[in-house]
């Protein structure tokens, strides 16, 4: 991992980590006028959304509803960051001879160990995609 993807990586993440203390708790859910309201029914502030004014209901709707979705995603990308911490450690471990794959087995693992790397790749892009 470069500097660069660091501090990518860092910098989203740790604007989600300071937003989702900072903002309303979630989870979020829209009601019927397109509002967002937390689990415990306080309305989720949004500067200049102006829905109220939309002539586009439908659209008004989806986008009400993938903002609602906002603090399980940060949740799941924060847990998908721990989750490339530790297929990290373990390509580490493989490539400095740590852990020993038999013969019989290593084309499967090698196979597997590319899927992960993969999966690390898609992630530090997507990270960077964000910001």
């Amino acid at each position: 991992m470069t500097d660069h993807d660091t501090w990518i990586m860092t910098n989203l993440l740790e604007q989600i980590r300071r937003d989702r203390e900072a903002g309303t708790s979630g989870p979020w859910a829209k009601d019927k006028w397109s509002c967002l309201k937390s689990s415990n029914g306080e309305v989720v502030t949004v500067w200049g959304l102006g829905i109220a004014h939309s002539n586009r209901d439908e659209e008004t709707e989806a986008n009400a509803r993938r903002m609602a979705r906002t603090p399980a995603m940060e949740e799941a990308l924060l847990a998908a960051e721990e989750l490339m911490e530790g297929a990290a450690a373990i390509m580490a471990m493989v490539e400095s001879g740590a852990i020993r794959v038999r013969p019989s087995d290593r084309e499967e693992f090698m196979s597997g160990l590319e899927l992960l790397n993969d999966g690390d790749d898609a992630f530090r892009a997507a990270l960077e995609v964000g910001q």
